[in-house]
């Protein structure tokens, strides 16, 4: 009877919990199971879009294979049923822990609203997986079970705000009775080998590997995650501001940076060129905003809504108004995660010291289905609806600005 087995190591802290939104039942199976759930899936659309004749067949096969894979309700018609393999969990125990998130830095903007005040599994402690299968499973599904342990351990992470480097984690390599952190030249294998996995021609019409993903990494390695964290979260607010946060004069001439503390994250004076001012953003949410009015030139979604919904703003000019651009795809008030995810792995360099390297995968699939509209509101009152977002060049700019392309 085969058995997948791999041990992780917590890079960044953990925001996971169960219905009351606390750690303390640590890492609970199903966490893990739905993390590699969506792992196999973006890893696997590509060969089932291959041998089908459109993306709705595709599906179908797809979500036929995850089924009995994963394990399935039944559906009354003879459908459903166990998967190929039985999943345990185990760690020590875990004392969570309220971690650290300073007003105004790069861990804050990355965290988003809320995290600041709940408890998170610390970085350091680890947990294992076993996958074992049934007898008789098939050595090509065996396979792609490794492999989607493996894209886990490369680039996945668990919990709320994984998408943005909260809840990394690192697959442990065994070495003798102990576990070690992965060599660099261990983690750029694994780099390469996912490259080869970008092989699905078209646009997904969810998120998966395709060829129009792109993955990039730092341009630096950092001593600790803390710091590495920190440094997308200060590139990413200096990249999305709207321009509101430097000093201007009469002319609207920049004259300098606001210091530190002062909306924009990083040093007491960021340069002008590592700004990109999305001002049209702001001017044209401004203009809902104190008229409560959704017309030309202004019923256009917001460029930097790409980066995730719902895309909120709050403007202390107009006594702290709030406009807020959501999708909804029932009745409720829906989310779309970012395509863009955010990861910090950890491994030893070549003096054996261990270091910490961001990586930054964006898949670039149908964000919404075609023609769909996101609703507009002005604090409780809704103004109308504009076109969701398609345009990826945000993203792609970020990146290719900041950081090192490893695909394309």
């Amino acid at each position: 009877m085969k058995t997948v087995e791999a041990t992780f190591r917590i890079v960044t802290p953990m925001f996971i919990g169960g219905a009351d939104q606390t750690p303390k039942d640590g890492i609970r199976p199903p966490s893990v199971k739905g993390a590699l759930r969506f792992w196999w899936r973006a890893l696997n659309w590509g060969a089932f879009r291959k041998k089908a004749k459109d993306d709705a067949k595709a599906l179908t096969a797809l979500h036929k294979e995850e089924g009995r894979l994963f394990g399935s309700a039944a559906d009354g018609k003879g459908g459903g049923g166990q998967g190929q393999f039985l999943m345990t969990v185990r760690h020590k125990s875990i004392t969570p822990i309220q971690p650290t998130i300073p007003r105004f830095s790069g861990k804050a903007y990355l965290a988003g609203m809320g995290l600041g005040r709940r408890t998170a599994l610390p970085a350091g402690k680890e947990f294992s997986i076993s996958l074992r299968c049934r007898p008789g499973t098939d050595p090509k599904i065996i396979q792609s079970m490794e492999e989607m342990v493996r894209i886990f351990g490369l680039i996945g992470g668990l919990g709320s705000r994984s998408r943005r480097g909260f809840g990394s984690v690192v697959r442990l390599i065994k070495e003798g009775k102990n576990w070690r952190f992965p060599t660099v030249t261990e983690i750029e294998a694994d780099c390469a080998w996912l490259k080869t996995k970008f092989s699905c021609n078209g646009t997904s019409p969810f998120s998966a590997l395709d060829t129009n993903s792109f993955f990039y990494r730092s341009n630096t390695d950092f001593g600790g995650p803390d710091a590495a964290l920190e440094k997308v979260g200060e590139l990413m607010n200096r990249y999305r501001t709207s321009g509101t946060a430097v000093i201007k004069n009469k002319d609207g001439i920049v004259l300098r940076t606001a210091s530190a503390g002062n909306r924009i994250v990083g040093g007491n004076e960021v340069e002008e060129k590592e700004l990109l001012f999305y001002s049209t953003d702001h001017h044209n949410v401004h203009k809902i905003a104190s008229t409560e009015v959704l017309k030309l030139p202004y019923n256009v979604p917001p460029q930097r809504s790409i980066f995730g919904l719902p895309h909120p703003y709050r403007f202390s000019s107009l006594n702290g108004k709030k406009v807020s651009f959501d999708y909804i795809p029932g009745r409720e008030k829906g989310r779309r995660a970012s395509p863009l995810f955010v990861h910090i792995s950890a491994f030893t360099d070549s003096t054996n010291q261990t270091q910490y390297r961001p990586l930054l995968l964006l898949l670039q699939a149908d964000f919404l289905p075609q023609n769909t509209r996101l609703s507009v509101s002005v604090g409780t009152n809704s103004v109308g609806t504009v076109l969701s977002p398609t345009d990826y060049t945000p993203i792609k700019t970020f990146l290719s600005t900041h950081f090192t392309a490893v695909l394309p």
